[in-house]
């Protein structure tokens, strides 16, 4: 009994990783506040549709990640809602970046990762933000494992052709952006077009809170290495005595 409680503590040991509440904010220089408005990665009112990639660099995430929702934010001043009929959202890890590596490609097909993952489909409608904070929150329906040492970050937004976009009033949703050189964001975008296939590049892209749970390393952390050793040691030794007590029973 002794032994099997000693090898049951080992494998909860050896099995658990490690878990942690995560928020990454993504809030690019030279300020908090971006430095532009803008529909996208979402597009005016309509049934045009539209198409949004965005790129962030892997230096905001400080290690593997299992993505579970993002937020976007108001253009300071602005509080107006929008509803959506249909939108896609995908994430990937890609290896182009903003404008001093290997910029985003103009064609959307080019930049997206092996790993791609469809993390939401379906409507999304926006309440007006009665605050400056991340009120516009889409929850995944499928979580997404990001490992930053594996590439940068790109999200992947379409809204088809025939779906509607609209809300109260003239205006809808406009999203803090942030728009400058060498800021680790970038976009392409068909803001007028769902089935496009290519957009326009540019230095801007929606700042953006991205929740979920940070992940330690699958090898554990030198201490628990220390504690399953020293208990394959006593598990070891116990097995050995039981060997010993066995024979000098039966001699």
């Amino acid at each position: 009994m002794r032994v099997f409680h000693i090898v049951a503590t080992l494998g909860l040991l050896a099995a658990s990783p490690a878990f942690a509440a995560d928020i990454v904010t993504i809030t690019p220089n030279p300020a908090p506040s971006g430095q532009a408005q803008s529909p996208a990665p979402f597009t005016y009112r309509g049934t045009s549709g539209s198409r949004t990639q965005q790129v962030y660099a892997s230096s905001f995430f400080s290690g593997p990640q299992m993505l579970t929702s993002l937020a976007f934010r108001s253009t300071p001043g602005f509080r107006n809602g929008a509803n959506y009929a249909s939108v896609n959202i995908s994430l990937s890890t890609t290896m182009f970046g903003d404008e001093t590596g290997t910029p985003l490609s103009a064609d959307f097909s080019s930049n997206i990762g092996s790993d791609v993952t469809r993390v939401y489909q379906g409507a999304i409608s926006f309440a007006a933000p009665t605050t400056d904070g991340f009120e516009y929150i889409v929850n995944f329906e499928n979580a997404f494992r990001y490992d930053p040492s594996m590439g940068n970050l790109l999200l992947d937004v379409t809204i088809p052709v025939g779906s509607s976009v609209d809300g109260p009033g003239f205006f809808l949703a406009s999203y803090d952006t942030a728009n400058s050189f060498d800021d680790g964001v970038y976009s392409v975008n068909s803001v007028f077009d769902g089935a496009a296939t290519s957009g326009i590049a540019n230095t801007a892209a929606t700042i953006t809170q991205f929740t979920g749970t940070a992940l330690a390393g699958a090898v554990p952390e030198p201490d628990t290495w220390a504690l399953m050793i020293g208990g394959f040691g006593v598990v070891g030794g116990a097995m050995r005595r039981r060997r010993v007590s066995t024979k000098a029973v039966f001699a």
